[in-house]
């Protein structure tokens, strides 16, 4: 509702007198008034009054604190600000700019003549020196767009700073994960998918679509909402010159860098781009005839060098290859001063000799290479073809020194990873940085692995890039829930949907797609389940996850009707299906769901042998089922397939599991010391020993030790369940030792941590383990009935694990099994 004009002036008539309604957004309602001080016009700018308080009169007055601080010919200046009182005693904000006579560049473009070449030239290029001023003061504008390009004789003016925010966006928080903000023609695909950090490229990438259209006649992607977001991220960049044939090359050529998909191939600045249009209006006014003599002469040295590259080996540009196919990896020499020299060498040669174990990788010897090691990588890669290249540094400072590693695209020039790490100078250092830069480069090439053969599965580039960005939300939403308990991460599942929908319709044979939306569905069930645990009661309102398990199992069913009959597509099917199975039977615990799971995996493992996540899973049903040997076998052949060692670390704390059911108590040591040693601090290696111990030790040392460690972890990670989980250990040590009261207290607080008597059965049960060690059965069956009430997924366990075993011979412990403790029974007529 539009404020009235006598309210306005009777509240600031000795300042300004308001004339008309000038303009009206979706926020506030521009006024032209008449600056009394200074007898001029000025427009005046009010939060609309439906707005009130919130998060509209924050970000409107965020807009009046950030558009204040600028001073640029460039972007419309604040020249006051202030409250306007109402009636009912609340107050609005509003402030005031210049008045500008001329229009704003959409109303340009919705009237003839069409905009010229040399006239977009200079818009684009002053708003681009607006928005370097802006960036340089940390602030990204996020709403670059026609309305928001105000012109006046033949100059133009950024306005609208409503969704601005600092580049790190840490001292107010107007937006959250999974919200996209912006105008959607306009919006950059990292604003689409609301990621978390922005930059000033966001703004280039807006006005390089602000750009296009001046020059085209319309926006770069047109149709629905949806339709629109889905082209900003995998369309290809509208050709100009397919609907503009007079555009230069040139103007192209900036045009499609501006609008690049990815941040790091637009320019990187504001400024580069503005420059890039100056020179262009250098050109458009009079330079053709030394454009046209530098193409000439340009294009002669071009065949030149097109016939001189002929003469050397380089294999032809083409796709990755994995799989049947070998796959050449180049590990040029790491760079260092000549008194790391040594180290660096020894990481290269460490690394060629654990690649070289990979099937289907092909691996230039160190010695090959290292005569060249002065030599620049694309000369090196000339004598050496290979699809990837790993290159690294090693730098001294003081006693650490600094470890880098990169894996690069060599057809592309695509840099894929590169990590760094800081280790002490030492021989441990040196182990420390071999195993790191080992697993780390394993790692990336098993990444660049999947995702080719992931590529293969969908039809185009564009189609692979919605399924891509539906990944990446899948993480946003993954952190913003399980760290943050931020329900707002679910709008990010919801976007995923939305671009998984979008790639299903371009590509309706893609049996790849439908996994993704399955995935989707399951990623939401887990976080619910999570949020619910964290949040009790008071994540009662949050959605079935069951609901959401079922909308997966009948996509994946009805994948597998289409699958092939053998292919790795099929095997990770039917293991996403188990997986479904088994979050379905932790919910119910009914046993034809485990029984179902164990089927799929099993059946995954036979579709595609080397299915290492599929053994895995396969390992952990069986525990689950209490099957204990069947699962040693499962863990084994896992171990035998993953030959990237990408699974070891979780392969390694499975095995430990295994063993101590089995009572392997030295395999299990061997394992925990192996995943502490390779995994140092690493949160599936933290409390192996603590755990080792609560189950076979009894001395007041390993208490004391296991207690601390304990105590660390929970600083650490401020996790009460798994903590409690921990005390309960240290109190099984205590009690062995004789200490009983010491691991009563334990207990207390464990109990005390994890919710009393609403404690998961899982705890319940560790709990009746400790009884059972103090030698209180009668309390251990108490406590085993309560937990298979709470989850009768708990019995095969207690049937099988070892620690219960004296309980076995009681006819108490098949009641409690069936949920009856003792005093129920004995109540019974």
């Amino acid at each position: 509702m539009d404020l009235r004009s006598d309210l306005l002036s009777g509240t600031i008539a000795d300042r300004y007198e308001i004339r008309h309604v000038a303009g009206r957004g979706g926020m506030a309602i521009v006024y032209l008034a008449w600056d009394l001080r200074h007898d001029r016009a000025v427009a005046l700018k009010v939060l609309r009054s439906e707005e009130g308080p919130g998060v509209g009169k924050a970000r409107f007055l965020r807009e009046i604190q950030i558009a204040a601080h600028f001073s640029h010919p460039n972007i419309l200046a604040v020249l006051d600000s202030g409250l306007i009182d109402l009636p009912d005693g609340q107050s609005l904000p509003f402030y005031v700019m210049p008045f500008v006579e001329g229009r704003n560049l959409a109303e340009r473009l919705a009237d003839p003549p069409p905009v010229s070449v040399d006239e977009a030239l200079c818009v684009a290029a002053e708003v681009a020196s607006a928005l370097q001023h802006a960036h340089r003061h940390g602030i990204v504008h996020r709403d670059i767009k026609p309305a928001n390009i105000l012109l006046q004789d033949g100059h133009a003016a950024v306005t609208d700073f409503g969704v601005a925010r600092e580049f790190e966006a840490s001292s107010i928080a107007l937006t959250s994960v999974g919200m996209a903000i912006g105008t959607v023609q306009y919006m950059s695909p990292e604003q689409i998918s609301a990621a978390p950090h922005l930059d000033g490229r966001a703004d280039v990438y807006a006005l390089g679509c602000v750009l296009f259209e001046m020059l085209a006649g319309r926006a770069p992607y047109g149709g629905s909402p949806q339709e629109i977001c889905a082209g900003h991220m995998t369309d290809a960049i509208p050709d100009l010159r397919q609907l503009v044939p007079d555009i230069s090359p040139a103007i192209q050529q900036v045009v499609a860098r501006a609008m690049a998909k990815d941040p790091g191939h637009r320019f990187a600045t504001a400024n580069d781009f503005g420059q890039a249009l100056t020179r262009l209006r250098h050109v458009q006014d009079g330079s053709r005839r030394t454009l046209v003599w530098a193409t000439l002469v340009l294009g002669v040295l071009g065949v030149f060098l097109v016939g001189a590259l002929r003469w050397w080996p380089r294999q032809p540009a083409g796709p990755v290859t994995w799989g049947g196919q070998v796959t050449g990896v180049l590990i040029t020499p790491f760079r260092a001063d000549s008194s790391l020299l040594q180290v660096a060498d020894a990481l290269s040669q460490t690394l060629i000799d654990q690649l070289q174990e990979i099937p289907g990788l092909a691996i230039t010897p160190f010695d090959m290479v290292a005569p060249y090691r002065t030599m620049d990588p694309d000369s090196l890669l000339l004598r050496f073809p290979s699809e990837w290249r790993v290159s690294g540094t090693v730098t001294g400072r003081g006693e650490t020194m600094e470890v880098t590693a990169r894996l690069v695209d060599s057809t592309t020039g695509r840099q894929s990873a590169t990590r760094s790490w800081t280790l002490s100078a030492t021989d441990d250092g040196l182990q420390r940085a071999k195993d790191s830069v080992s697993s780390f480069v394993r790692g990336a090439l098993w990444e660049e692995r999947q995702s080719a053969m992931e590529r293969r599965q969908v039809r185009d580039t564009s189609i692979w890039r919605l399924v891509e960005q539906a990944k990446i939300l899948r993480g946003q939403a993954d952190d913003a829930v399980r760290f943050r308990a931020d329900r707002l991460g679910f709008r990010a599942l919801d976007t995923a949907d939305s671009l998984l929908r979008v790639a299903r319709q371009r590509d309706r044979g893609s049996l790849l797609i439908p996994m993704e939306i399955a995935r989707t569905h399951e990623k939401r069930a887990y976080l619910v389940e999570y949020l619910r645990q964290r949040l009790g009661d008071r994540g009662r309102d949050l959605p079935d996850p069951a609901a959401s398990r079922a909308d997966a199992l009948a996509v994946v069913d009805d994948l597998l009707r289409d699958a092939p009959r053998n292919s790795e597509l099929k095997a990770e099917a039917l293991e996403f299906r188990g997986l479904l199975r088994m979050g379905l039977y932790r919910a119910t615990g009914a046993d034809s769901l485990l029984a179902a799971a164990i089927a799929d995996f099993d059946q995954a493992t036979i579709v595609n042998p080397q299915a290492v996540r599929a053994w895995r899973e396969l390992s952990r049903a069986y525990l689950q089922a209490g099957r204990y040997p069947e699962s040693k076998l499962a863990i084994d052949a896992a171990m035998q397939v993953d030959p990237y060692r990408v699974h070891q670390r979780e392969l390694l704390r499975v095995q430990f599991e295994v063993a101590l059911l089995l009572q392997d108590f030295g395999r299990a040591e061997a394992d925990c010391r192996r995943g502490l040693q390779s995994y140092p601090g690493d949160e599936l290696f933290v409390d192996c020993e603590v755990e080792l111990a609560g189950r076979l030790k009894g001395d007041l040392a390993n208490a004391t030790r296991a207690l601390r460690v304990t105590d660390s972890i929970w600083r650490a990670t401020n996790d009460s369940l798994f903590t409690a989980m921990r005390y309960l250990w240290v109190g099984a040590i205590l009690a062995r030792a004789g200490r009983g009261d010491s691991a009563d207290r334990l207990a207390a607080k464990a109990a005390a941590m994890a919710g009393g008597r609403m404690a998961p059965s899982a705890l319940l049960v560790e709990q009746a383990v400790l009884r059972l060690v103090r030698g209180q059965d009668d309390s251990a069956l108490v406590l085993i009935a309560a937990a298979t009430r709470r989850y009768p997924g708990e019995v095969p366990y207690l049937q099988n694990a070892p620690w219960f075993t004296p309980l076995r011979p009681d006819p108490l412990f098949a009641d409690a099994l069936h949920g009856l403790s003792p005093e129920e029974i004995g109540t019974r007529p």
